[in-house]
């Protein structure tokens, strides 16, 4: 059963918290491949039954994905609308704590994540 909790933190800490789900759900991404390769094994020993507890796996795995990512979309979306509800001079956030280097790292993983994915949807439209 899936639950909602709340915790509190300052307002130009939202983005990085948002952030650190995003890097988490990449990293849950990541291991999506090692299903699917475990599962592509399974099916080329005809090992079905496997390949369906592996499958099953994966799914939960891409909902708890989803989950999170609707979760940044509405802490997000609570985000801008304080921020647009605020006054002009208190709108400005903070220095964020998040480093260059975190936002470097960030978006090589996300073009990692995306070249992966191409690379599968190649292999499967040729294959």
């Amino acid at each position: 059963m899936r639950v909602n909790i709340s915790f509190s933190v300052e307002l130009d800490e939202v983005p990085k918290k948002v952030m650190g789900f995003i890097e988490e759900g990449g990293e849950q991404l990541q291991d999506t491949a090692e299903f699917i390769e475990d599962i592509m094994s399974m099916m080329g020993a005809k090992n079905y039954l496997g390949s369906i507890e592996e499958i099953a796996k994966l799914r939960d795995l891409m909902a708890i994905i989803d989950y999170r990512l609707e979760d940044c979309m509405q802490i997000l979306g609570g985000y801008t609308k304080t921020l647009a509800d605020m006054p002009k001079q208190k709108r400005e956030p903070s220095r964020s704590s998040v480093t260059p280097e975190q936002i470097a790292k960030f978006e090589e993983d996300l073009k990692k994540l995306r070249e992966d994915h191409n690379d599968d949807t190649n292999t499967e439209e040729g294959g």
